[in-house]
């Protein structure tokens, strides 16, 4: 794996740890409801830049902090072109609002993908947005964000390429929280 999927896990990592010692993780006015772990399991089908992608989640919300890890993969790569395409996501969510139906949190999204036309190609993504949850136990979750995503790869003469550009997901799906 490249170098840059490391320093992006470095840095989450480096965030999750500040928020965890920090008052923004602890504020003394939240409600006992909202005090109480939970964990979920969310199924999504997300709209990309490069590919739609169904993608299976694991998450876990500690007060007003959400934070989650996902493995999916690109359907029209991986099945129309046999091109296998893996995404592995990492988000760090803060709750903004929510009651007992609907909550909307904000979100902090990294993501790692890979596929292998002619070389292989890897991205690297990183986007700010919004997540929406509508149920208690079995939810129905919409996600949307925008950033930047890196591309690296090697041309015909081995030379590594590299390339920015804008980033945009869209995802709806459903979950279970236990």
């Amino acid at each position: 794996m490249p170098e840059n999927y490391f320093t992006t896990l470095k840095n989450l990592f480096f965030v999750l740890f500040i928020l965890k010692f920090s008052d923004f993780y602890s504020q003394p006015e939240i409600s006992r409801s909202t005090n109480q772990k939970s964990l979920s399991l969310t199924h999504t089908y997300s709209i990309q830049k490069f590919d739609n992608f169904l993608v299976h989640s694991i998450g876990l919300e500690i007060k007003r902090i959400h934070l989650s890890t996902s493995l999916g993969c690109g359907l029209n790569r991986t099945f129309f072109q046999n091109r296998f395409f893996p995404l592995i996501n990492m988000a760090v969510g803060y709750k903004l609002m929510g009651n007992q139906k609907i909550s909307i949190y904000s979100d902090f999204t990294a993501s790692y993908f890979t596929f292998k036309a002619i070389e292989r190609h890897y991205f690297t993504a990183y986007q700010l947005g919004y997540d929406l949850k509508y149920g208690k136990k079995l939810f129905l979750s919409n996600r949307a964000g925008v950033g930047i995503l890196n591309e690296k790869f090697k041309n015909t003469e081995d030379k590594t390429v590299s390339a920015s550009t804008l980033h945009y997901q869209l995802s709806i799906g459903f979950g279970y929280a236990f």
